[in-house]
């Protein structure tokens, strides 16, 4: 969730960016509705680590937060050309003082401003040449979170390095997302711990703000419009989705008042698209802000494909635009929208479900839990589907329910060995009505695009600069 209160400071305003228990890409607007960009003056942008945080009561023991802070800036700088930069500081607390820090330091200030969020990103902008710029911006962490802080994977901890990563993307101007694969969405839960990575989403939104030198040789975008069916009249707020040819969620967007969408920083290749309502778990509340009030966001329609179909049909090119991507989707309510999924070796044994993408390795026979809205609905005969030939299921196999009398439907699922790692949508079937999980799963196994590889490995010819995509060498 956001929350954007301005708050007059003579010539400054702040912004106050929450993260909860924990777009498209949506990035910080000023007042002009341009987007927030650093001032030019205030570069290189250098965070600064609190040197108290290693030592602090609220971490797990045999953490290493710095390591993990410092690793999230890093990768962030990896795919933007705004310098970023990293220091330690003695300075704990919050104050417009020329310090961009992040801190969990307990002092009034900070607590001042917390509350009982575990993390939050404050913003500072001033008005320059007729535009707001960012100034400097500061990032708390809660010295008691409730599940104390960890890098280290155990029960009962709440993951920093997830709210780190999520944390620096509002700090260079990042708003909440809709995708569930996306560093910036708005509810991350109980974040798994393994290596952290940047979505396409999270990328391609950070570069409409800082782009990469050489981006537009190797990626492409997609315009179009989502109208009704039946009057023609544009749809507010529809969530427009593409997938790769593997299936893989790339990126999104949503639509504008007109009905007006575009999908900008897409790798070159064939997609898939589809528009969905913000009818749950992400809904109009969470990306409340700016022109999308809550009370104006259309959500009473059905999803769709664009010319019904859910193979990759919108082909992409290096430098060049989609026209006329669009989708007339039809009036009504879904009837089956799970939102939350797990993933069960054992159909009759115990497993967890979350509103966060559940992770399966490739190469594995294994089922897939759902639950939530509608899933009632979900027969004998009911399957699900996904956006690859690599991932298949079959009918419902069986219904578990718990102490509460929460329902869970199970399906089979099998993860080829070839599948390729990355975030896949759902797709449930219901009377001729399609549900939607976008994101829901998250497939752990072999990479796809180049950008995953140069995360780990020097490839001459992919990775040639830190400006030129992506530059793996850590300084």
């Amino acid at each position: 969730m956001m929350k954007s209160p301005r708050i007059s400071r003579g010539a400054l305003a702040l912004l106050l960016i929450l993260a909860l228990s924990q777009a498209a890409y949506l990035i910080l607007q000023s007042n002009t509705a341009e987007p927030l960009l650093w001032d030019s003056e205030k570069l290189p942008v250098t965070l600064e680590l609190w040197q108290g945080f290693e030592s602090a009561p609220g971490l797990v023991s045999g953490s290493r937060p710095g390591a993990a802070i410092r690793a999230a800036w890093e990768q962030w700088a990896e795919v933007v050309s705004l310098p970023l930069r990293f220091e330690t500081t003695t300075v704990s607390s919050t104050a417009l003082d020329g310090h961009n820090i992040v801190t969990i330091a307990d002092s009034a200030a900070n607590r001042g401003v917390l509350g009982d969020f575990p993390a939050l990103t404050l913003v500072w902008t001033q008005p320059q040449e007729g535009r707001d710029v960012l100034i400097e911006s500061d990032v708390l962490f809660n010295p008691e979170p409730g599940p104390p802080w960890s890098t280290v994977q155990q029960e009962g901890v709440t993951n920093l390095a997830a709210f780190a990563y999520h944390e620096f993307g509002h700090a260079l101007g990042l708003k909440h997302v809709v995708a569930r694969s996306a560093t910036m969405f708005f509810n991350a839960g109980p974040a798994p711990f393994q290596p952290q990575f940047l979505a396409w989403d999270d990328v391609a939104g950070a570069n409409l703000l800082y782009p990469l030198l050489g981006i537009e040789l190797l990626t492409g975008s997609i315009r179009g419009k989502v109208v009704r069916e039946d009057s023609e009249s544009p749809v507010f707020g529809a969530f427009v989705v593409a997938s790769d040819e593997s299936g893989v969620l790339t990126a999104s967007a949503i639509t504008r008042a007109d009905g007006r969408f575009e999908i900008e920083n897409l790798p070159t290749g064939r997609y898939s698209l589809y528009a969905e309502p913000l009818d749950g778990p992400t809904q109009p509340i969470h990306i409340a802000d700016g022109v999308f009030e809550p009370g104006r966001v259309d959500t009473d329609f059905l999803p769709r494909f664009h010319q019904d179909s859910m193979q990759p049909s919108v082909e992409v090119t290096a430098g060049a635009v989609v026209e006329a991507a669009d989708i007339a989707v039809r009036s009504g309510s879904v009837d089956v929208d799970p939102e939350f999924i797990g993933i069960v070796d054992d159909p009759g044994g115990a497993f967890r479900v979350t509103t966060s993408p559940s992770q399966v390795g490739s190469g594995r026979n294994t089922h897939l839990v759902l639950a939530g809205a509608g899933v009632e609905e979900l027969n004998s005969g009911s399957r699900v589907r996904l956006l690859s030939d690599r991932l298949s299921s079959s009918t419902l196999l069986t219904t578990r329910t718990n102490n509460d009398g929460i329902l869970f439907r199970i399906f089979p699922l099998t993860i080829a060995g070839t599948a390729v790692r990355g975030e896949y949508t759902i797709l449930t079937e219901t009377s001729g009505r399609l549900g939607v999980v976008t994101g829901g799963l998250e497939v752990t196994g072999r990479y796809g695009f180049p950008h995953d590889l140069a995360h780990f490995f020097h490839l001459p010819g992919i990775v040639a600069s830190r400006l030129l995509l992506f530059n793996p060498d850590r300084e």
